[in-house]
């Protein structure tokens, strides 16, 4: 009877252990990123277009620039953050051209770039617990 309570008390252990380190594991996966987007450029005016950490798409209107917006994301395996940023520039007296960034943490990922009378520049960059 002593050494089945034994084996009971060691396969009760050895689940716990198992499912312990099962949410350990999914825990390490999840990873907080500072995404940071920046438009620069010689427009008058800009429109951006953005994803932010709810995953939604913002749009807004630039009347200056540089511009730019933090964010700080929650990544994982299986939960990616797709960053995109799109502006769409005009400028009705000279050509302009603008340039949009997208940094996680601090470093610089993805970049796009338009020029002419009224362009977009847009990039789109995924981030993953990875990278």
């Amino acid at each position: 009877m002593r050494t089945f309570s034994l084996l009971l008390l060691a396969v009760t252990l050895a689940a716990c252990d198992t499912l312990d380190s099962s949410v350990q594991t999914q825990a390490e996966r999840t990873t907080r990123v500072r995404l940071r987007y920046e438009l620069t450029g010689t427009y008058a005016a800009c429109t951006v277009a953005h994803n932010n950490a709810m995953r939604q798409t913002m749009q807004q209107p630039v009347s200056a620039l540089p511009w730019q917006e933090k964010y700080t994301v929650e990544v994982s395996q299986t939960t990616p953050f797709v960053a995109s940023i799109a502006a769409t520039c005009s400028d009705s007296t000279k050509e302009g051209k603008s340039d949009v960034f997208i940094y996680a943490n601090d470093k610089l990922v993805k970049t796009g770039n338009a020029a002419g009378f009224g362009a977009t520049a847009s990039a789109t960059y995924t981030i993953t617990a990875g990278n």
